[in-house]
């Protein structure tokens, strides 16, 4: 994991090793809470702890509850069949598309 985090720090221009640390951190407890043992869902789960991070939560607290509630909502929706359904998020990095518009008069 720690691997994961470095190379994506090479891409995006650089964290600390103090930064890299607290998100390592956060990686291994999601990790071991959510009993992640694929390669490519431990890759999803660090790059969604960078996404977070990158758009400014840096709170090791928040960005685990959040990436704790993004993987653990995934894991339901594809074990009820429906993680592959259009704007159903599956995993980190994925998002639902955002509702319509709504016009002046609240329509």
């Amino acid at each position: 994991m720690h691997t994961f985090l470095r190379s994506q720090a090479r891409r995006q221009g650089g964290y600390t090793p103090e930064e890299l640390s607290m998100l390592d951190q956060v990686c291994k407890t999601a990790v071991s809470r959510l009993g992640l043992i694929s390669r490519d869902e431990i890759n999803d789960l660090a790059a969604g702890v960078l996404s977070l991070y990158d758009m400014g939560s840096d709170d090791p607290e928040d960005i685990l509850r959040d990436i704790m509630l993004v993987f653990s909502t995934g894991r339901r929706l594809k074990r009820r069949g429906m993680a592959g359904l259009p704007g159903v998020a599956s995993g980190a990095g994925k998002t639902l598309p955002k509702p319509p518009a709504v016009g002046p008069s609240g329509r």
